[in-house]
């Protein structure tokens, strides 16, 4: 697993898989910083790293002049990082101790699919050695998501059932037949309009989960490399020899082969497959599913931004400027009453929602929902009245429901900067 001798890789199995706890000793010499950095676990598993790193950075050393970020410190940072770790140390809890100085040189780190909680330095398990013992609490149970992450094909095959399953739900959970008059009767409505639109979208328009393990170029050659690498992995777990782990290393470039010939081959037969009229749609293969993580960012103090929450907040205060007051003012007297500017009030008209949903388009980005243009379209052909009094009533009564105001914003590298480490390069 790691040829250091100051790196102990511990897997723990359960029935979902494996679980990486990595124990390091880097001496004064960083030898055993690259060691770990290799460890493909890293980028593969969820993984725990702790131990005493030797390495002095500000994102968790003491305040003092003498301390001062290393190179090899901000390759850690910037590898881990990249990776999607977290550090738990607080900045500035020292770990080790010395008679005339305290340090902060045991970190933990914990992947994304880690869940952790109570890290500490337990000061008051010390049992006479110079670094202080860390304890945290590993969360096993499920963790409930936020915003749940569902796809629908909203698509003419699905059009049929999802009518059926729409009419079907808001004649037995609509219950606002009688006149809304205030903001709070209008946003119960329309939450229970968007609750009847979801469940309907739920049972006729889901798409089928991926599964995560699931690849359709895995062949037969693949299995074979990779029953062969797991056999002489645990060979050489067991019986380190040069042999044994000469062995285990052919073995995992075998399967990094096959993989990567089977990806070939995959591609391959689906361009030939592919009709003339839409080979230029093999261009988007490009445009897969984003794996890599933003690295670390730099705050304005010269903080470093790790965790996602302090990354959103960094990028939303350089993007979002506060809004400044507009100078001057329009009213020259301040005693003198304004005119009076006011105009009837003109309705909402059903050719102003046909022209307005008209101009949508049906494949533009949905939002936090999942529901897109599409799926409004549809339920105002089922129950146009219902759609267009929620309408005319959010404008008469001037409001919008609060989850329309809230959105995703993505994040894009530009390209050929020289760093990516500061909110500008995105």
């Amino acid at each position: 697993m790691c040829n250091s001798p100051s790196v102990l890789v511990v897997e723990l199995q359960h029935t979902n898989g494996s679980l990486f706890i990595i124990n390091i000793y880097n001496p004064s010499d960083n030898s055993a910083l690259i060691p770990l950095l290799d460890l493909q676990v890293l980028s593969t598993h969820p993984c725990i790293i702790s131990g005493d790193f030797n390495l002095h950075h500000p994102l968790w050393s003491l305040d003092s002049a003498d301390l001062k970020s290393t190179p090899t410190a901000d390759i850690l940072v910037d590898s881990l990082t990249n990776l999607g770790f977290t550090i738990l140390n607080h900045k500035g809890v020292t770990t080790f101790f010395r008679k005339e100085y305290q340090l902060v040189l045991d970190l933990t780190w914990t992947s994304p699919d880690v869940h952790i909680q109570d890290w500490k330095v337990a000061y008051h398990r010390h049992t006479g050695s110079d670094h202080y013992p860390i304890t945290w609490t590993l969360n096993v149970s499920p963790i409930a998501e936020g915003t749940p992450n569902v796809s629908y094909a909203f698509c003419e095959t699905n059009k049929d059932q999802w009518f059926e399953r729409f009419l079907s739900i808001i004649d037995d959970h609509w219950d606002f037949d009688a006149e809304i008059n205030t903001v709070e009767d209008l946003e119960l409505a329309i939450t229970t309009y968007i609750s009847i639109l979801t469940r309907a979208s739920n049972l006729a328009c889901s798409r089928k989960h991926k599964n995560p393990r699931s690849a359709r170029w895995w062949n037969e050659d693949t299995q074979a490399a990779l029953k062969a690498m797991r056999k002489d992995r645990n060979r050489a777990r067991w019986t380190p020899t040069p042999h044994n782990l000469l062995r285990s290393k052919t073995s995992h470039t075998q399967f990094k082969y096959q993989v990567k010939r089977a990806k070939c081959s995959h591609t391959l037969k689906i361009a030939a497959e592919t009709p003339t009229e839409k080979i230029w749609t093999l261009n988007n293969w490009y445009r897969g599913v984003r794996k890599t993580r933003t690295p670390a960012l730099i705050n304005p103090d010269s903080t470093i931004a790790t965790t996602t929450q302090d990354k959103a907040t960094l990028l939303m205060q350089n993007w979002f400027l506060p809004v400044t007051p507009i100078p001057g003012s329009f009213v020259t007297n301040m005693l003198e009453p304004l005119p009076n500017i006011s105009r009837p009030f003109s309705k909402v008209t059903k050719e102003e929602i046909n022209k307005a949903l008209k101009t949508t388009s049906n494949t533009s980005a949905p939002g936090l929902s999942s529901l897109n243009y599409q799926v409004l379209k549809w339920a105002r052909l089922m129950y146009l009245e219902v759609f267009d009094r929620l309408i005319a009533k959010s404008v008469s009564l001037r409001f919008q429901h609060p989850s329309w105001k809230r959105s995703m914003i993505i994040t894009f590298t530009k390209p050929n900067k020289p760093a990516y480490n500061v909110p500008k390069s995105y």
